[in-house]
């Protein structure tokens, strides 16, 4: 190619030459490329890369018209066939990007129109009319392998209603001929119909166009079994609805695709039973309620997934009953308390799972371990008793009145290392550390004892953790207001600073960390998945196989924040439909309350549960967190629930709302990082007084991140 036949024009370069060159560009179209009078023969090339074709084939009035070949950017053919005035008109052959034939056929305006064939990575999966870019008319659809799927008529893509049609079965050949609606045969037994793509949508019996009688339904491109079973009028009627992994999700009888009638519901990817009884509308009416290691959880009625009526609840892994009576939307109403042995602990009336009065009485928790023991009066903890957390640890023994600490008592903690030891003994003013009383090391030594206004904020003696006193006089945080050259510690007796005091605050010299520790509670109203988030929180993967709480599991997560060590303790609880858990919300120690909930039900957000949170914790300052969680399978009720959470906030019910998904793990981070900060805020705050009621946390709102809203 000599410089003679180049002719720039703008951004591309125009090339001179034979028909013979341009003929063997076009060996794969029907007619040779053949000059007609008033047509220039070009080749175009690309400015930017002159050895790339553009174009080759013919030009009028500077369009491409006739026959001709269009090129991309990297010089690979993407159009060979007839134009019109710079739009593919008549027949042709377009291709992707990576030299495929999409389609071969008769073209409009640029669009599919007649005739033509419809290729997948090469493969023909369509053959017959166009309109506008659409099927029209009769055609046949086609598999990855070459065998038919289909042959009916369609109208601007979709399939024809009432009109007459081919079916084609595995092995290539006609299973049905006859009138089809929408792509459906009006009957025939175990006739194939196929998805989208090459998988199996249904296999199974038609009548009238719909699903009637034995079939299986599979789930859209997994190739997996949705349901089998016997259908009626597309709808399950009884059979096996599965997993999208393959397991069991229930067996029995549906209707309008709900359970309805006997059925089993299994716990999903392990084909255990988690319930085996009568459904109504998708919902319990009565049966078995197992844990997911094959023993009862309850058996008895139910109302909306709730126990109600007459039923029995069991205590986790040996089938020995916890309480026999009446259930009033998952509350003991009248009843017989057992313990674990089987032996009768009380018999009565209950209101808020508690019972309405006696000495003492022994409460346990579902996994065997005691919750409380001692006196009960007018349905709450009143008079003397202990009250446990998990594992029969103590968290506070001494009096109680209307269920709340008041008088003289022991309040017990865990050390950074879980151990446990006295923390304090001495008087409570209304769930609050108030008056004389004495603070202890884990070696179980004094550390402060004096007269007390709050868990922070008292006068008295400082020891260290030998026992020796080494001041007198006002201390907030465990600082003395001001002291030379002194000596703190922490309740394990090691060092955390080592200079001087000015006015209650460390001076540089000689400063030691220390950490800070923040109780955090985790409630919910069903199964949002708390185990899950508090799991996530702890890096863990998700998992579906999350034994059900039973009392408290702990966890701790350290951290740094403004220099100073930090440890998160997490408290998992048991669902509070099922055993009552406000009465743990006593403990001063919780700061931040986390009440999730299930963004993919379509219930309000349960507003008397947060009453009941705000209740329980009248005398003591905290946050509550609302969170939402399972972002990611829904979005139909998130501005409901938004709407709600804003009223709440509007009202003072709650002070944050999140959304979240342990699945995908989307929202954890950002949740997470405020939950650090709040905590440690939280603990930093000097709570002069629990009786101030301008009490105010000096917690950050300004955040303006996603997932996180500040209405």
């Amino acid at each position: 190619m000599s410089d003679d036949n180049l002719i720039e024009l703008n951004d591309i370069i125009l090339y001179n030459g034979n028909e013979e060159e341009f003929k063997n560009y076009n060996k794969d179209l029907k007619q040779p490329l053949k000059s007609k009078k008033g047509l220039n023969i070009l080749t175009i090339y690309s400015n930017k890369n002159p050895k790339n074709k553009i174009y080759t084939g013919n030009l009028i009035n500077g369009k491409y018209h006739g026959r001709g070949i269009l090129y991309n950017d990297s010089g690979k053919i993407i159009y060979n066939g007839y134009f019109n005035q710079g739009n593919y008109e008549g027949y042709g052959k377009e291709y992707d990007s990576n030299n495929c034939l999409i389609y071969e056929g008769f073209f409009n305006n640029n669009n599919y129109n007649g005739k033509g064939n419809l290729y997948k990575n090469g493969i023909k999966i369509y053959e017959g009319n166009f309109l506008n870019g659409y099927y029209h008319g009769i055609g046949i659809e086609y598999l990855s392998n070459g065998n038919r799927k289909r042959k009916l008529v369609y109208k601007e893509g979709k399939f024809e209603s009432n009109c007459y049609g081919i079916l084609y079965d595995e092995n290539n050949k006609e299973e049905y001929k006859g009138l089809l609606n929408n792509g459906w045969p009006k009957e025939g037994k175990s006739l194939i119909i196929y998805g989208e793509s090459d998988y199996i949508l249904y296999r199974g019996d038609f009548s009238n166009y719909k699903y009637n009688g034995n079939g299986i339904l599979y789930f859209k491109i997994e190739k997996k079994i949705l349901f089998e079973g016997i259908f009626k009028d597309d709808n399950y009627v009884n059979g096996i609805l599965y997993y999208n992994d393959g397991s069991k999700n229930y067996e029995g009888n549906f209707l309008n695709n709900l359970y309805n009638g006997e059925g089993i519901l299994y716990f999903k990817g392990e084909n255990k039973v988690l319930f085996n009884g009568i459904f109504k509308d998708g919902k319990y009416v009565n049966g078995t309620l197992y844990f997911n290691d094959g023993y009862k959880q309850y058996e008895g009625d139910f109302f909306n997934n709730n126990y109600n009526g007459k039923g029995t609840l069991f205590y986790k892994g040996n089938n020995e009953k916890y309480y026999v009576g009446a259930f009033n939307i998952g509350e003991f109403k009248y009843g017989i308390l057992y313990t674990p042995k089987g032996e009768i602990i009380y018999k009565g009336e209950f209101l808020n799972n508690m019972p309405k009065e006696g000495k003492n009485i022994k409460l346990y928790k579902l996994d065997g371990y005691l919750q409380y023991e001692g006196d009960f009066f007018d349905f709450k903890y009143h008079g003397y008793g202990k009250l446990y957390l998990d594992s029969n640890k103590l968290l506070y023994e001494g009096a109680f009145e209307n269920g709340i600490f008041q008088g003289f008592g022991r309040l017990y903690e865990d050390d950074d290392n879980l151990e446990h030891y006295l923390y304090y003994e001495g008087n409570f003013f209304q769930n609050n550390i108030y008056g004389k009383g004495i603070k202890y090391y884990v070696n179980g030594l004094k550390k402060i004892e004096g007269t007390f206004k709050s868990i922070n904020s008292y006068e008295g003696k400082y020891y260290n953790p030998k026992g020796k006193e080494i001041y007198n006089g006002k201390i907030i945080n465990e600082i003395p207001m001001d002291f030379n050259n002194i000596i703190l510690y922490n309740d394990l007796g090691l060092k955390v600073y080592d200079g001087n005091i000015y006015n209650g605050g460390y001076t540089k010299k000689n400063k030691i960390k220390r950490k800070r520790r923040t109780g955090v509670i985790f409630l919910s109203y069903g199964y949002p998945g708390k185990s899950s988030l508090i799991g996530r929180l702890s890096g863990k993967e998700f998992t579906y196989n999350t034994l059900a709480t039973c009392g408290y599991d702990i966890y701790q997560y350290k951290y740094q924040y403004n220099n100073n060590d930090y440890i998160l303790e997490l408290y998992d609880t048991a669902d509070c439909r099922r055993r009552s858990c406000l009465d743990n919300l006593i403990s001063p120690k919780f700061k931040i309350i986390i009440y999730l909930f299930d963004l993919s039900e379509d219930d309000d957000i349960n507003e008397e549960f947060i009453n009941k949170i705000k209740k329980a914790r009248y005398y003591n300052k905290n946050i509550i967190y609302l969170v939402g969680n399972k972002l990611d399978i829904t979005d139909k009720n998130i501005e409901k629930y938004r709407k709600q959470a804003k009223k709440l906030i509007d009202k003072g019910k709650i002070n944050k709302y999140f959304e979240l998904s342990t699945k995908s793990y989307e929202g954890i981070d950002f949740f997470l990082k405020i939950l650090k900060i709040d905590s440690a805020i939280i603990f930093d705050y000097d709570i002069k007084d629990p009786l101030n009621d301008n009490f105010k946390m000096n917690i950050e709102e300004n955040y303006n991140l996603s997932k996180y809203f500040n209405f």
